[in-house]
């Protein structure tokens, strides 16, 4: 995509998520139980804002508990972004947890580059 601007055109670049990483730690016998945050960082190829509550899927011991929502909580103006899912009744993984392939969902938000305004 090309944008024209006082005669001279500029490439505009879409974020891309380069990285996905759990950066919650498991409590001390290696469980995400009760209680606990499960934290997800994404990693954009630049910096993003975000509006509205963004979602990320993560799998929570597939065997029992399946798919649960991970929701955008922080690093809006940052190449990072941050979300979390509050571990509830009966709601725990004992077998880890992984993220999703492809599972960012934008709930009617956006996530739009810092620089350009082209969405993620």
């Amino acid at each position: 995509m090309l944008l024209i601007g006082s005669g001279v055109g500029q490439a505009q670049t879409t974020p891309t998520v380069t990285a996905v990483a759990i950066t919650s730690g498991a409590g001390p016998d290696q469980t995400y139980a009760l209680g606990h945050h499960v934290r997800v960082t994404l990693t954009f190829s630049e910096a993003v804002n975000v509006s509205g509550t963004p979602q990320v899927a993560i799998d929570m011991d597939p065997a029992d508990w399946g798919t649960k929502q991970a929701a955008y909580s922080s690093g809006s103006g940052s190449a990072q972004l941050t979300f979390a899912h509050n571990v509830v009744e009966p709601n725990y993984s004992s077998q880890g947890v992984a993220v999703l392939a492809n599972s960012l969902k934008l709930n009617g938000g956006t996530i739009p580059s810092t620089s350009s305004g082209a969405a993620a």
